[in-house]
């Protein structure tokens, strides 16, 4: 469900002190096809439908092309992280299942398995929350975090996020394995 039937998005585009985040445009393809087929292992369990749509240099453009769409038409903002002054894709942030009746919505992220471990994520993550409570007005942004996720764990809790429980079979992995997850929440202030 859309905001407003008339209303057309902007791309994402945020700065940090040591990063752009901005929406894909198709010119990225190759350098998304090239992280992804980079962290294929690193993010097979996490991300299996990341990985499975974007097996060919074609499947990313296709892909690319898609969230486009979603994001003029406000279901999904996925967007690259880039390291400010080189252009350096490092990893991947989303705002996904939107509810604008409610006004909340999901975050997904990875960073490359080579930038892990330098507050990328963190200073992504705080950027793009900023992003969702001021420019959207979202009430409730969650995380779906598998438990042995130490990473993402953390990053919650620097984010200031609070932990409300766990969802049973609520994620197929890339082998088909339905897992549990933690879920995790920031409200407005």
């Amino acid at each position: 469900m859309t905001k407003n039937n008339s209303q057309q998005y902007q791309k994402l585009f945020l700065i940090t002190p040591r990063l752009i985040i901005r929406s894909y445009e198709t010119s990225d393809a190759q350098l998304l096809f090239n992280m992804i087929t980079a962290n294929r292992f690193h993010i097979s369990d996490t991300m299996p439908l990341t990985v499975q749509n974007n097996k060919k240099l074609s499947d990313t453009i296709n892909n690319i092309q898609e969230r486009i769409i979603e994001t003029h038409d406000g279901k999904n903002f996925v967007a690259g992280i880039f390291i400010s002054g080189i252009n350096k894709l490092i990893g991947q942030i989303a705002v996904m299942n939107i509810d604008w009746r409610v006004t909340k919505c999901e975050l997904a992220y990875f960073v490359d398995a080579d930038h892990q471990n330098r507050g990328y994520t963190t200073e992504a993550m705080q950027s793009i929350l900023e992003y969702c409570f001021k420019t959207h007005q979202m009430k409730k942004v969650f995380l779906r975090i598998h438990p042995e996720n130490k990473g993402s764990l953390r990053i919650a809790e620097k984010c200031g996020f609070a932990k409300h429980g766990i969802m049973h079979n609520d994620f197929k992995t890339s082998d088909g394995k339905l897992v549990d997850l933690e879920y995790w929440e920031l409200l407005s202030k």
